[in-house]
């Protein structure tokens, strides 16, 4: 019978886990997740409306940390835009934003990249041949400024948010 290692390299193994993200792009179960929106790309429907695609990258602990997600904005109808500003409205979106500022769906979408977010999934219940899920923002958890200090502090230390005044210097003696 084979003589069984007693020496495995767990550091090893799970270094190379964390390195590695899970590739699968199977539906993951309904529920919150915590995850950081890592990027998306603008297209445009079957039927020609423009909508963003976001990436989202789970965070949160558990067997699927590190799984990727998509989720759709869309633009096309006040029904469509109405779930849209629902979960865009937990990142700072208002309806003022649109008003005054007109972006366009390439503004919309580096505005949302990096933040932090506590996501839903919900798989979709309709005729599709496809298990399809969707993804909703519930809330926000860090800004992208936010995200970027705990992402360069990962020993959690408080990130300080104002820089104080130098202390006054003495006058030199003559």
């Amino acid at each position: 019978m084979p003589e069984i290692s007693t020496n495995t390299d767990w550091a090893a193994l799970i270094a190379g886990v964390e390195a590695e993200p899970p590739t699968s792009f199977d539906p993951i179960p309904d529920g919150r997740y915590t995850a950081t929106i890592e990027g998306g790309e603008t297209r445009v429907s079957a039927a020609g409306n423009e909508y963003i695609r976001a990436r989202y990258r789970i965070i949160s602990d558990g067997p699927f940390k590190n799984r990727v997600v998509f989720g759709n904005f869309h633009f096309a109808s006040t029904g469509a835009f109405r779930i849209t500003l629902q979960s865009l409205k937990h990142i700072g979106f208002t309806h003022a934003y649109f008003v005054d500022e007109n972006p366009t769906k390439a503004d919309i979408l580096e505005k949302v990249i990096g933040w932090t977010v506590e996501v839903r999934t919900q798989k979709d219940t309709g005729d599709s041949a496809f298990d399809n899920y969707s993804v909703y923002i519930n809330g926000a958890v860090s800004s992208p400024e936010e995200t970027a200090a705990l992402n360069s502090n990962p020993v959690g230390l408080p990130v300080p948010t104002a820089v104080l005044p130098a202390a006054p210097v003495a006058a030199p003696s003559a």
